[in-house]
């Protein structure tokens, strides 16, 4: 390579290069946290010599100091060290038995033991996960999707209770971000929430389009029929295929509720607001809204609920919107797409033959 051609950066001969082609005379037994110092002071003095081989100085010596085991980012990172650190502290006193004056710390002992005991609970029955899954829904009642039997559509209407079935299947952590309140922390102060998260699809700037439908058709299907094949049930005597098109159509209307430009349109057009609970109650009364509070929250919330409490909401015009959406779907298309949800919740976590499916 000639310099004049760098008009930039000329070959002066009073200016010292080090050789970074030069192999490194490190011992092999250097320790990682060693080799890491050198690179450093290394990369600090790196000059460029354009009158050196250019491939060589850009391939061969970054070779050259790559070689040999991956640094252990763990050992050498202090806040990797620090938050393993706080991790083992936080065990150690959700574990310990000791008494405590502080509220939250007893508290957390609880969650954090009921959540060992249900880990126990499902390991000690020794069956599959998706069994597991499966005697959840059926404690609960019939799923619509994957039931063989003649179904009495007007006993189901009859009996059907909205608010029991959001609760029963939301008890041990939300798997509904679109149609249920939350209670979340603000800066330390604890406060209600009707604002549906973004669906993920809208966080992408994907549209519910055609295609896309048709895919989540499918992989319902697919997913669907392995549930059945596992738990002996004979898919082609179910309704499976028009119930899901019924849960694609209200999926589309949920989506559209919930998509970043709806969305704006209302916290333009109304800003965030609060309601009180009844209030809300008396607008989404598809299900009791209090009482769903009561049967989800800790009980050391219940105070709290009771009091009729201020929601965080977009406007009273979502919330008539998504009433209206609730109330035109029948029953056993919300029950089945409670269901379908819940059974995502936990795809990720069963056998590999359902993780394929997702992936």
């Amino acid at each position: 390579m000639h310099c004049g051609l760098l008009m930039l950066v000329p070959c002066i001969s009073s200016l010292q290069f080090t050789n970074p082609c030069e192999k490194s005379s490190q011992s092999n037994d250097a320790s990682d946290f060693t080799k890491l110092i050198d690179y450093l002071n290394y990369s600090v003095y790196y000059k460029v010599d354009p009158c050196e081989d250019l491939y060589q100085f850009s391939c061969g010596s970054w070779i050259a100091n790559t070689n040999g085991p991956l640094l252990n980012w763990e050992e050498i990172s202090p806040f990797t060290k620090m938050s393993r650190l706080y991790e083992q502290e936080q065990r150690k006193v959700l574990n310990s038995t000791e008494q405590s004056k502080s509220e939250a710390i007893t508290q957390a002992r609880k969650l954090y033991h009921s959540c060992i005991r249900a880990e126990e609970e499902w390991n000690s029955t020794g069956v599959s996960g998706i069994d597991y899954v499966m005697s959840k829904i059926g404690k609960f009642g019939v799923f619509p999707m994957l039931s063989e039997e003649p179904f009495d559509e007007a006993q189901f209407n009859a009996e059907f209770d909205f608010t029991w079935l959001l609760a029963y299947f939301n008890q041990d952590g939300t798997v509904l971000d679109v149609i249920v309140p939350d209670i979340a922390d603000s800066f330390g102060i604890g406060r209600i929430s009707f604002v549906p998260r973004i669906t993920l699809l809208s966080y992408l700037g994907k549209d519910f389009t055609r295609k896309l439908q048709m895919t989540f058709t499918e992989f319902l299907l697919r997913l669907m029929k392995l549930i059945a094949a596992d738990k002996g049930i004979n898919y082609r005597k179910t309704n499976m295929s028009p119930d899901i098109l019924d849960l694609r159509i209200f999926m589309r209307k949920i989506y559209a509720l919930s998509t970043e430009s709806s969305l704006q349109k209302y916290r333009e057009n109304n800003a965030l607001r609060e309601m009180n609970l009844s209030q809300v109650d008396g607008t989404i009364y598809k299900a009791n809204w209090t009482e769903y509070l009561f049967l989800t929250a800790p009980p050391i919330v219940h105070p709290y609920i009771a009091e009729d409490p201020n929601v965080e909401v977009l406007g009273e015009e979502y919330l008539e919107k998504l009433n209206e959406v609730l109330n035109e779907t029948s029953p056993r298309t919300l029950t089945n797409y409670v269901v379908v949800q819940y059974i995502l919740h936990w795809l990720p976590l069963l056998e590999k033959k359902y993780v394929e499916v997702l992936e």
